[in-house]
């Protein structure tokens, strides 16, 4: 089931790269993979077996390969060369530091709620997420995304 996840990874990463040429506006795509990462997640809580769930696995893999490129992308185009490094570093660190905390919660509700549940959460606290920060967010409300370079 793992190397369905890193078929989509591939997929969206090549999708990406086909398409990163035409992407004038970053912060909606941003917005748009994440909702389709908890979309997946909610799905794939609820599939019935093995096969069905295959799909949503591409589609995850997909939007976590995206996602991870855009913010790398939305963050260096939009930080000062000369704190690059730094910013860079700092999302590094937060993501290996919380992924493992992330991994010990998950985890314990899976243990207790069961697996289902457990991906379900995720997926909704994906989409409440990003609708909080897409509703936040000025740049993409009045449509002056960041332009890529």
């Amino acid at each position: 089931m793992n190397a369905f996840a890193g078929i989509g990874a591939l997929a969206g990463s090549i999708l990406l790269l086909a398409v990163a040429g035409r992407l004038r506006r970053l912060l909606l795509p941003l917005f748009a993979v994440c909702g389709l990462g908890g979309v997946a997640a909610l799905l794939l809580a609820w599939v019935p077996d093995q096969g069905s769930s295959l799909p949503m696995l591409i589609a995850l893999g997909a939007s976590t390969a995206m996602v991870g490129t855009l913010v790398n992308i939305v963050i260096q185009e939009t930080t000062p060369q000369e704190m690059r490094g730094r910013i860079l570093s700092i999302l590094a660190m937060t993501i290996f530091g919380i992924a493992p905390l992330g991994n010990l919660l998950a985890g314990g509700s899976a243990q207790s709620l069961g697996a289902p549940y457990t991906i379900a959460l995720g997926g909704l606290l994906c989409l409440v997420l990003t609708g909080i920060l897409l509703l936040l967010s000025k740049k993409v409300r009045k449509q002056e995304n960041v332009e890529a370079r």
